[in-house]
């Protein structure tokens, strides 16, 4: 029986989600109503790189509470709320979009660039440690090593300097170039790699749909992260059908 401190660290967890995501949902609405009612050139575009993300906050909103309406709160689905917090902080890349909608320039852009840093390479990071959980790791001090990494991802984060010239600020550096995107594509590609073992070690205890639909969260979420038009179409395609498929095998256990 799960005791009242883990009850508690996840409804904290679910709670910081449920907060972060209504914000941005909030700033994509508000977004969207803008670009509907000005119609100025390249509009529909912009709405079309956009509006996927509105629909990535609020599938994984909905997951969790179909998994907390149903009491469904296996080890994996214990890291889920920390994973979507971290999904929902990379809306933080259309900030700067928002701020010129509005033209609102309060908040230097540099800080929008570590927020991003920072959340694209802490939702690699949980990921990695969800598919470890699903490999079976019994890892007593299993949290405070996903500390650690978050606190590597700080270190990076800030390491880094900006390249103020380049337009890719979120991932950019004036001397290391492209060492943000490399990390982050090698942590999402570890993970996708201990979901396929953990199945191919034991397909009896590990669910083959399970490990896909984690396959395809991670797919859709690093597609997403360009804000183009038609990458962005496909990937909450691909997100939302992890999701369903997260939600459908969340009665079984490992």
């Amino acid at each position: 029986m799960e005791d009242r401190s883990e009850k508690r660290k996840r409804s904290g967890a679910l709670a910081f989600q449920m907060i972060i995501s209504l914000f941005y949902t909030a700033i994509l609405g508000h977004m969207t109503y803008i670009l509907i009612t000005a119609r100025n050139d390249g509009w529909l575009n912009a709405m079309m790189a956009y509006i996927p993300q509105l629909f990535i906050l609020i599938s994984s909103m909905v997951l969790q509470f179909f998994l907390k309406i149903n009491h469904r709160t296996h080890s994996q689905e214990g890291a889920l709320p920390i994973l979507f917090s971290f999904i929902a902080l990379e809306a933080t890349m259309i900030l700067p979009d928002y701020m010129a909608i509005i033209d609102t320039y309060a908040i230097p852009a540099e800080v929008f660039t570590y927020m991003s840093r920072f959340s694209v390479l802490g939702t690699a990071v949980v990921f990695l440690f969800a598919s470890i959980q699903f490999y079976g790791t019994n890892l007593s001090r299993s949290w405070l090593y996903l500390a650690f990494a978050l606190a590597s991802v700080v270190y990076i984060t800030f390491a880094l300097p900006l390249d103020a010239s380049s337009s890719d600020a979120i991932f950019s550096s004036s001397d290391y170039g492209d060492i943000v995107i490399v990390c982050y594509l090698i942590i999402n590609i570890a993970a996708i790699a201990t979901y396929a073992v953990s199945v191919i070690k034991d397909r009896a205890t590990h669910s083959p749909f399970r490990s896909l639909a984690y396959t395809l969260l991670i797919i859709g979420n690093i597609m997403s992260l360009g804000y183009n038009p038609i990458p962005s179409i496909i990937s909450v395609v691909i997100y939302i059908a992890g999701i369903i498929m997260l939600g459908i095998t969340a009665k079984n256990s490992f």
